[in-house]
């Protein structure tokens, strides 16, 4: 298995994108989205890249990481327009998109009015379809991490249980790739549910790095206490046994994000720890990294953004202690930003305001 020791390691960042159209709504009471021929002045209009490759793979970017995407868009305006909004943040981002013509391209329109959580509409487009097929394992090599997202809203990753997504993980392990996977909030009719404990089961023993958000997990492994309202009751006890069952499936790292909460982080065996190159962290004690001090301008992308910041933090090295307090730091300076991932500094500007005293919000426990 691969060893991640300096930034000439590459990041591949496959799976689910989007192309988001962001009106600004700030100044638009919720009533007035409700009121059939209702016409409300709004904002600017903001295009960008979006989902899981275009978050995670724009701020690696930022962030100084060797990142390639792996995606596909239809040829059409939409796809064109995803394709720019990559390429503006440079060239060679672009290179890893492809074009299958005769599809349509994945679109979501982000609603957010004064004083509400922000609301999506989506067409999931080529999503729909992807698959085993659409992924040059080839071009994997021994220091390479493979990065897949959102294979919860991918209909083929979540058929009969996981099994294609496992495929996925297993073949990117055999061709030296440390593996990482990040999902998104599941959005199925209730008749196409699968089993997602089954499929945890089925797919995490291919997976060295499982970091997903709490109400992903909790609906996925707790679904008594996510139907409970889970987030006004949690404590250490009911994360880690969350994080301990990720162990138990087979994953080197596993944690949970929560937000303005933080993140939780817990290590399993040496063996398998030093087996992706991860040093000088002690296996068996979760550790409890507090979110950072910001003032909020918005959340979409942050917990992509924080999984940037973990991947990048171990590709150049850190420990996991480090790499939680540096994917904490990352996703604060995401939502001090309007524009998420697009806004990030280089990672050598986010170590300086940690190291110069950042102060986190109150531990959650």
């Amino acid at each position: 298995m691969a060893t991640v020791t300096t930034m000439t390691t590459e990041i591949v960042v496959c799976g689910q994108i989007t192309l988001d159209i962001i009106p600004d709504l700030s100044r638009v009471p919720l009533t007035n989205l409700q009121i059939p021929g209702s016409f409300s002045p709004s904002g600017s209009l903001r295009i960008a890249a979006g989902g899981c490759v275009g978050n995670t793979g724009i701020a690696l970017h930022k962030l100084g990481a060797n990142v390639r995407l792996m995606a596909y868009v239809g040829n059409d305006m939409a796809g064109s327009l995803l394709r720019e909004a990559v390429e503006a943040h440079c060239p060679s981002l672009g290179q890893g998109i492809g074009i299958k013509h005769g599809g349509d391209s994945p679109y979501t329109i982000v609603l957010s009015p004064s004083h509400v959580d922000r609301m999506f509409l989506h067409s999931a487009g080529l999503n729909h379809s992807f698959g085993i097929n659409d992924i040059e394992f080839s071009s994997l090599t021994l220091r390479s991490i493979f990065h897949f997202g959102y294979p919860t809203v991918l209909p083929r990753m979540y058929a009969d249980n996981g099994i294609e997504l496992s495929d996925i993980m297993r073949i990117a392990r055999e061709h030296g790739a440390i593996t990482s996977m990040d999902l998104s909030m599941p959005n199925v009719a209730p008749e196409a549910q699968p089993d997602w404990r089954r499929l945890l089961r089925v797919v995490l023993p291919y997976v060295d790095i499982f970091i997903p958000s709490l109400e992903e997990l909790v609906f996925m492994l707790r679904p008594a206490a996510f139907n409970s309202s889970f987030s006004t009751t949690i404590d250490r006890s009911f994360l880690e046994s969350l994080v301990d069952e990720l162990l138990y499936y087979g994953v080197a790292i596993g944690g949970i994000k929560l937000g303005e909460g933080g993140m939780i982080v817990k290590a399993s065996d040496q063996k398998h720890l030093e087996a992706i190159g991860v040093s000088g962290s002690i296996s068996g004690d979760m550790i409890y990294q507090p979110a950072y001090e910001v003032v909020v301008s918005g959340t979409t992308g942050a917990g992509d953004c924080a999984y940037a910041g973990l991947l990048y933090a171990l590709a150049t090295g850190a420990n996991l202690e480090t790499a939680a307090k540096f994917a904490c730091a990352v996703a604060a300076h995401s939502v001090e930003s309007p524009e998420s991932a697009v806004g990030m500094p280089p990672a050598e500007v986010i170590r300086e305001r940690v190291i110069s005293g950042w102060r986190t919000l109150p531990p959650i426990f």
